[in-house]
């Protein structure tokens, strides 16, 4: 645990709830604090289904069955939940909180997964955390700023909203070039034009201007990345690293999401740190290429933010 200048017991309760929780669960704080309380068992889940089913792999060996639960559905009662979140909220209340959860998709609910349990009354929950990093990467950038009119299901961007850097202008094209607009052809051509986004949507005409010289340049931090990927890698783990022509779009989409290099550098850095965590599975498994790094790159940054407070 990160060091306080208050010191607490070891290893009493902590519930931790995010703003972006909050939102996502459309301003229902009680929906957020059972959405954390899920996905930190969620999390011990993981560890516990790599060990069983390295468990059950010796057993195998030997002739024996995979007895060990794998899966990763996890099972509380409501009054369980409601010691899990400190008793902020009631039992109906926390009734009301998994039913929007459910709704919003973040969270499934069952009866026991083991065929041999058929009987058993118990509710099981499955934590999606697609679904969770999905919402949190449409409507935030990896730096932790907000996307101006992120939820805005129409596919446009009011001018007033749009990101003033130059940075942020290079991120737009990336959301907006893939969403149909309703707007009339000839409006959206001066919007994009106004934008600086001057990349063909499928209804525009061939023109020469849209192949401009700065369209077509590399994009300045894409060769300080990959020097300074390879330098710290070979550092980390004592041999170079095999660039592999794959990694030059994942570079691309890396350098356009807001970060300096330093910045993206100093999370792959921690990364690999944190890979040796008994606990880490984003980490371990997706940051040993600039490809998978990019792939995963928020649910390595949320593992390396939970990791963080492991002891």
């Amino acid at each position: 645990m990160k060091s306080s200048c208050v010191s607490y017991p070891k290893n009493h309760p902590l519930i931790i709830i995010r703003k972006c929780q909050v939102e996502a669960c459309g301003g229902d704080v009680a929906a957020a604090a059972v959405l954390s309380f899920l996905e930190y068992w969620h999390d011990i889940k993981i560890s516990m289904s790599k060990k069983a089913a390295q468990a059950n792999d010796v057993a195998e060996k030997h002739g024996d069955g995979r007895t060990q639960d794998e899966g990763l559905w996890q099972f509380h009662s409501e009054e369980e939940i409601r010691e899990g979140i400190l008793g902020a909220y009631s039992r109906d209340r926390i009734r009301e909180a998994i039913e929007t959860l459910v709704r919003l998709e973040f969270v499934k609910v069952g009866r026991n997964p083991n065929p041999r349990y058929h009987f058993d009354r118990t509710r099981f929950f499955l934590f999606l955390p697609d679904a969770v990093t999905e919402w949190v990467t449409r409507h935030y950038y990896p730096d932790g700023r907000k996307i101006d009119d992120a939820s805005g299901e129409n596919g446009s961007r009011s001018s007033e909203n749009r990101p003033r850097s130059s940075e942020n202008r290079r991120a737009i094209p990336e959301i907006t070039a893939e969403t149909p607009s309703e707007t009339p052809k000839e409006n959206n051509s001066e919007q994009h034009r106004q934008s600086g986004n001057f990349a063909l949507r499928p209804d525009d005409p061939p023109k020469k201007r849209t192949k401009s010289k700065r369209a077509e340049s590399p994009d300045p931090n894409h060769s300080p990345f990959i020097q300074g990927w390879c330098r710290e890698f070979e550092k980390h783990y004592g041999h170079k690293y095999g660039l592999q022509e794959k990694d030059a779009p994942a570079v691309s989409r890396l350098v356009k999401m807001g970060l300096s290099v330093e910045e993206l550098l100093f999370i792959a850095r921690e990364s690999w740190d944190k890979s040796s965590y008994k606990s880490a599975f984003w980490c371990k498994g997706h940051s040993g290429s600039i490809l998978s790094f990019e792939a995963k790159f928020n649910q390595i940054r949320h593992e390396i933010d939970r990791l963080a407070a492991v002891p």
